[in-house]
């Protein structure tokens, strides 16, 4: 015991018991399973090796189990807890407190004061305490658990289920975290207007990792849980448990005391603004309600468009609704139904997603996305990529060079005027370049391409002679061709005229001309 003054304790091996008594005492366990007192003073503990109980007492203390399943209580003032290696308890008790569990299994407890908890390695449990709590879990599936007060809830890297505990709590969500669930998230749409004591229990979720913003965001709601993942990004989710879509918005739309509530600050962002809208199950409107944002709809059929000049993101969730962007570089994604998305002026992405979509790109560099479900995916007016996905698609290009990837199943695929490139994927796919010099290859399965007298040629290339087809459009005949080698640059290809014109329909990349005869084509 050390009694008065600032004490220096040895243990070394076997079972202590150390108590530094007045002063700023550091006492060192050693090996064994120990028992450290700090009592008064502002004191360091060390357990060493073993089983070890270090208690501070009062004063700012350090407490370090090392090695061992240690035991450690901070008790008064503002004490920093490190367990060290091994399934450990922390109990910061009153004060400021930092626990650091570190590696193992270990169990934190801030109790009152402002505390900060790290979990460390392994899966470890977070109980904050009364008072603003930071909890981070760190590495492996950990629970944190904020209790009173306004605490700040970060899982890390592994599933991790977070609890608030009430008040206005933040939970921090970084890139790569997995899939994190949180059992107690409080929120209000913009178009109620709480009252004063819902508005101290709102909680906020903050996002941090490139691409995790509102317009690559993602909600499914699957009965009482609402489910947010980013699309492009593969493990970042987060479950809301019994919360409702309708419940998650930021967007300023009414007056009022409380005309701007909000749930969500994504990357990049110090604080909510107005990035997102979602509608009420009953909601239905011809317009979104704001320019340059996200607006997520809900069940219903909805027939809505964006605005002139913005860039909208309009997500159609269920229901089978009509989406028009306008002009701008718009996104619009179908979710589930039958769908039909136009994009308008501008370079626009059309994601047609589940079921049977209809997506018409207009003017600009477009993209569309077909998804699963047979769909019909139209570029129009300029150098758009078209991809059909799953399901038999049908994909034209239409004006301008475009690229066009049929996917899995049977595809139509025609390029239009241009120079286009087309890929049928997948299956028995039926190609049509169309006007221009085209790139045409089938991929896996019987496919068929069209000939025809129209300004440009085709190079077809993997024309596969046990499985193709050329297909005669426009009234041509077998007796019409001339099918002849290449020569020079050509001489491995097989050429493709029109014998009495001289005009090149196509060319059958790596395909040697006495290979082809009349059995490997159909008249269209």
């Amino acid at each position: 015991m050390g009694e008065y003054g600032a004490d220096t304790l040895f243990g070394q091996a076997g079972e202590d018991i150390l108590d530094g008594g007045y002063g700023a005492d550091s006492l060192d366990g050693g090996a064994g399973d120990d028992f450290l007192y700090g009592a008064t003073g502002g004191d360091q503990l060390l357990g060493g090796e073993g089983n070890d109980y270090l208690e501070g007492g009062n004063g700012y203390d350090t407490l370090f189990g090392d090695d061992g399943n240690d035991t450690l209580f901070g008790e008064n003032e503002g004490d920093r807890l490190d367990g060290g290696a091994g399934d450990d308890y922390l109990s910061g008790d009153a004060g400021n407190d930092t626990l650091d569990g570190s590696a193992g299994q270990d169990w934190l407890e801030g109790g009152t004061g402002n505390d900060s908890l790290n979990g460390g390695t392994e899966a470890d449990n977070l109980q904050g305490g009364d008072g603003k709590d930071r909890l981070f879990g760190d590495a492996g599936v950990d629970t944190l658990n904020g209790n009173t007060g306004n605490d700040s809830l970060t899982g890390g890297i592994g599933n991790d289920l977070l609890t608030g505990g009430g008040d206005q709590d933040v939970f921090v969500v970084q890139l790569n975290d997995g899939i994190d669930t949180i059992t107690d998230f409080t929120g209000v749409g913009a178009t109620a207007n709480p009252s004063s004591a819902v508005v101290q229990e709102l909680d906020t979720l903050k996002f941090s990792g490139a691409g995790l913003v509102a317009k690559n965001m993602l909600l499914t709601q699957s009965g009482n849980d609402l489910t947010i993942s980013f699309e492009g990004i593969d493990n970042t989710t987060v479950i809301l448990q019994y919360f409702q879509w309708s419940n998650l918005e930021n967007l300023n739309k009414k007056g009022g005391r409380f005309n701007r509530i909000g749930n969500v600050i994504f990357n990049g962002q110090s604080q909510i603004t107005d990035s997102f809208d979602v509608f009420d199950a009953n909601q239905n409107s011809a317009q979104v309600a704001k320019k340059n944002t996200v607006t997520f709809l809900n069940d219903l059929d909805n027939v809505i468009q964006g605005f002139s000049n913005s860039k909208d993101v309009i997500n159609g969730q269920g229901g089978n609704d009509t989406i028009r962007g306008l002009s701008g570089n718009d996104l619009l994604r179908g979710g589930t139904g039958n769908d039909t998305l136009e994009g308008g002026t501008g370079s626009d992405r059309l994601v047609g997603n589940a079921d049977h979509d209809l997506l018409n790109g207009g003017n600009g560099h477009d993209t569309l996305e077909g998804g699963n479900g047979n769909d019909q995916l139209y570029g129009e007016t300029g150098n758009d990529l078209l991809e059909g996905g799953n399901g038999n698609d049908q994909l034209y290009g239409e004006a301008g060079k475009d690229f066009l990837i049929g996917g899995t199943g049977n595809d139509l695929l025609e390029g239009g005027i241009g120079n286009d490139y087309l890929f049928g994927g997948a299956d028995n796919d039926f190609l049509i370049g169309g006007t221009g010099n085209d790139l045409l290859e089938g991929g896996i399965g019987s496919d068929i391409f069209v000939l025809a007298t129209e300004p440009g040629y085709d190079t077809i290339g993997d024309f596969e002679i046990s499985a193709d087809f050329l297909g005669l459009s426009g009234g041509l005949t077998f007796n019409d061709l001339l099918i002849s080698q290449g020569t020079g640059a050509n001489s491995n290809d097989t050429l493709l005229t029109v014998e009495d014109t001289g005009d090149l329909l196509a060319t059958l990349s790596g395909v040697q001309a006495n290979t082809i005869t009349n059995a490997h084509f159909a008249v269209i």
